[in-house]
């Protein structure tokens, strides 16, 4: 499974072993507060390595006179 199709995939707890056991509900509530968090903290991590990519690519290459008396 690649890094695109696991952050594209929403957490979603309905599908989670929290529903299987029995507990709190305070902590079932702070469990499933965390997962929405994981899936807002996925987005940004997302837009942030867009904006990081396109940042990249707008920066001046080396021309390729200069890389190449670089490598001699």
């Amino acid at each position: 499974m690649n890094q695109d199709s696991v952050d594209s995939k929403q957490t979603d707890p309905s599908e989670h072993w929290i529903n299987f056991q029995p507990m709190v509900p305070e902590l079932r509530n702070q469990i499933i507060e965390l997962y929405a968090q994981i899936d807002q903290l996925k987005g940004e991590n997302q837009r942030l390595r867009k904006a990081l990519l396109l940042q990249a690519s707008r920066e001046p290459k080396m021309s390729s006179k200069l890389k190449n008396a670089l490598y001699e």
